[in-house]
């Protein structure tokens, strides 16, 4: 099993020597200790090289665990120097597209949309690829199912005979690439060595590359160098079939449980230049060779899969294609990242918050793809964090960036809505409600995989869907889309609305036993959020209706006006409550009733919108997740108040973007959720509608009141693309 940052091999018989002897060359491995199942640890699990006392081990013991960055028995290492490295790296680092660090680079990541996963981690995800357990009923875990991946895990262990010298490693935002330096020689500046780039390729999608680029001109003696994986081809979540010939190792796993009883279990074929045993690579004297290391990786879930098409087949033949073509896969690759980076945002003055504004974006674009159509999670592609599903992170606060700069992208997140109507019109009746009720975790089939009981009440979801749909039509006004895709959506979550309100007394209408973003508070009624969220929703069927070639329906309209939409206005300053009976100065977990004002763009008196600020930032929980301080930037910004604005600008990046490679965390210094995508997309939504001022209202592109980020000089939104035209606004 492999996790991220911290590695269990389970290993049997002679093995154990093996993953020992790994252990020796893995960068980073400060331990390894074996330890049976249902050992005492008698060890402590301590570092076996660092420990001075003998170890004291099991019989029988069976496994190596491996935790880079964390020395004798688990106490943080220091982080390594960074040594000698190309200088074209630091050129790169200057312009904000490149992070460098010292020789263990634990935290990096690669991604195309397709496939994606950390590189020390042994395992890859395939977008649509779930594994379930063996329950059906509600709080099953259907979770990404983890691909081994030979080839991103593949690293340099040795040069002549001893253990390969990493001095430096690098994260290429603009690439999508992992490096790795490895001299020849302990210099103190970059002469002669090894550099090692991971990358999933952005072009042709099915293919992880690693290549080992070695100079080897200058030398007056020929160099040997060995290439190691970690990753194991023993895996929990899928029935196994291996094979390799003529140095192509094709694994191929078939899900064990699938989604639901009647779906189909996902069948992965991943064909690798074989590296189940180590690789010895040769450079002459005054020679300089690359060795291309190449996974090809197909599954029957994916779009471009033929029916009765064998997988093993299929990918055996893209490796092979790919290895008769490897010396030009780098330029193509970066061919196509640079295409995709046509659509950007510049940060002047300021390179390291450009450089969080980049890795932000790259972050994004390597969990999606416009012929990918799967939504993703909070924690991206890259993890199996929140069990790979698609909340409502995805329509509210990681989508409108897709929507901004690539709408192609967007337009495919919205198919797997689109695509799962009938599921969620099965999820309302399940439920006793009519209309479409997509569930609160959505994973392959579209049906609910909530792992947490209650949670199905989480109802806004609905309508962060249906202000998504209304967003993309806003900013392309396709009316085509809008008959044909949007408008069965749209029906179906209003009519969803119409079966869940509950008439007053006073001719006014209820949402009951319902759960806002603020999930400290559960099952109450009149959520804010979710009433404005609802009235929205009923409103674009109704004005809708006849751009999509329906009649609009009149209680639709009605509805919306009866709906509840509580607001103080005795307090000083006014606020809306954020449900029936909320008393001020309740703790609240997130931003909730602040979104009213963006992103809904609920209309109201300024001193209302400023009443909620002032009352909903005394009261949010300061551990509460990244993208919170966030909405409360943009939301001051709208109302004048820069101080406030910039204060919590800062504050929703700087203790959650962390590390070396800048990586996203849900909570503050790297706690939470890794690779919180739901963070990054919030931070990013600050950049250009809060600082770029840029909003989709009513057939229009609205700025409003721009100005560079904090601490900066110049801001531009490249590549912005409006009804068909792509524009450049510059700040």
């Amino acid at each position: 099993t492999t996790y991220a940052h911290s590695k269990m091999y389970s290993v049997r018989g002679g093995d154990v020597e093996d993953c020992a002897d790994h252990c020796l060359y893995q960068e980073g491995c400060a331990a390894a200790t074996w330890n049976a199942p249902g050992s005492q640890y008698a060890d402590g699990n301590c570092d076996l090289q660092c420990s001075t006392a003998t170890p004291t081990m099991s019989e029988q013991e069976q496994a190596v665990i491996v935790r880079p960055g964390v020395n004798s028995c688990g106490e943080p290492a220091p982080a390594p120097a960074v040594g000698a490295h190309p200088k074209d790296w630091e050129l790169r680092q200057k312009a904000s597209n490149m992070l460098i660090t010292g020789p263990v680079a634990t935290d990096g990541h690669i991604g195309n949309g397709y496939m994606s996963g950390f590189v020390a981690d042994g395992v890859i995800y395939v977008a649509g690829v779930y594994n379930d357990k063996l329950s059906y009923t509600l709080g099953t875990t259907s979770h990404r199912a983890g691909v081994p991946s030979y080839t991103a895990s593949a690293v340099l262990s040795e040069l002549n005979g001893r253990r390969a010298p990493m001095t430096a490693s690098a994260l290429d935002i603009e690439y999508a690439t992992v490096l790795r330096a490895s001299p020849f020689q302990p210099e103190a500046t970059w002469t002669a060595g090894c550099i090692q780039r991971t990358y999933a390729h952005r072009a042709q999608q099915h293919l992880v590359v690693t290549e080992f680029e070695c100079d080897n001109s200058q030398g007056a003696a020929g160099v040997t160098a060995v290439v190691r994986t970690h990753a194991s081809g023993i895996t929990g979540d899928f029935d196994v079939e291996d094979e390799g010939a003529a140095g192509v190792h094709c694994w191929k796993g078939t899900a064990k449980i699938p989604e639901t009883k009647t779906g189909p279990r996902a069948v992965v074929a991943a064909c690798h230049t074989d590296l189940r045993t180590p690789v010895k690579l040769t450079v002459p004297a005054k020679e300089k060779k690359i060795f291309y290391f190449i996974s090809a990786v197909y599954s029957s879930v994916d779009a471009d899969h033929k029916a009765g098409a064998d997988v093993v087949a299929v990918a055996r033949a893209a490796h092979e294609e790919a290895t008769a073509g490897a010396a030009g896969l780098r330029a193509s690759h970066e061919a196509a990242m640079e295409e995709l980076w046509g659509s950007r945002i510049e940060v002047g003055g300021n390179p390291h918050l450009a450089a969080v504004v980049n890795s932000s974006l790259a972050s994004l674009l390597e969990t999606a793809r416009a012929d990918v159509y799967y939504s993703t999670s909070p924690g991206g592609l890259a993890t199996n964090g929140y069990n790979g599903h698609a909340f409502w992170d995805v329509e509210t606060w990681m989508w409108p960036t897709y929507l901004a700069l690539y709408p192609d992208i967007a337009r495919a997140m919205l198919k797997y809505r689109a695509d799962r109507l009938p599921e969620a019109k099965a999820n309302a009746l399940l439920n006793n409600f009519s209309g479409a009720m997509f569930p609160w975790e959505s994973a392959f089939s579209g049906t609910e995989v909530d792992p947490a009981q209650g949670t199905t009440t989480e109802e806004h979801l609905q309508s962060d869907i249906a202000v998504a749909f209304r967003q993309y039509y806003e900013a392309t006004g396709d009316v085509e889309w809008l008959r044909t895709v949007a408008w069965p959506v749209l029906e179906g979550i209003a009519d969803f609305w119409v079966s869940k309100a509950v008439p007053n007394g006073d001719g006014t209408y209820s949402i009951p036993h319902i759960v806002g973003p603020d999930e400290y508070h559960t099952d109450v009624t009149d959520s804010v959020f979710c009433n404005a969220g609802a009235q929205i929703s009923l409103d674009l069927a109704y004005d809708l209706a006849k751009a999509a070639g329906q009649e609009p329906k009149e209680h639709y309209r009605a509805l919306a006006r009866k709906l509840r939409i509580l607001v103080n206005k005795t307090s000083v300053p006014p606020f809306h409550p954020e449900y029936e009976n909320y008393t001020r100065g309740t703790v609240v977990k997130q931003a909730d009733t602040i979104l009213l004002g963006y992103p809904l763009l609920v209309s109201m008196p300024e001193a209302l919108r400023k009443g909620d600020l002032e009352v909903y930032a005394n009261v949010s929980d300061p551990g509460g997740p990244a993208m919170t301080w966030s909405m409360f930037s943009v939301n001051y910004r709208d109302v004048g108040d820069l101080e406030q604005a910039d204060a919590f600008f800062t504050r929703g990046y700087v203790d959650n973007a962390v590390g070396d490679f800048l990586e996203w965390h849900e909570g503050t210094h790297a706690s939470g959720s890794a690779n919180f995508l739901t963070g990054a997309g919030g931070f990013l939504q600050s950049v250009w509608a809060g600082y770029g001022g840029m909003r989709f209202v009513n057939g229009t592109l609205v700025l409003q009141n721009p100005s560079p980020l904090p601490s900066s000089t110049s801001l531009a939104l490249r590549g912005v693309f409006f009804r068909g035209v792509k524009l450049d606004v510059v700040i």
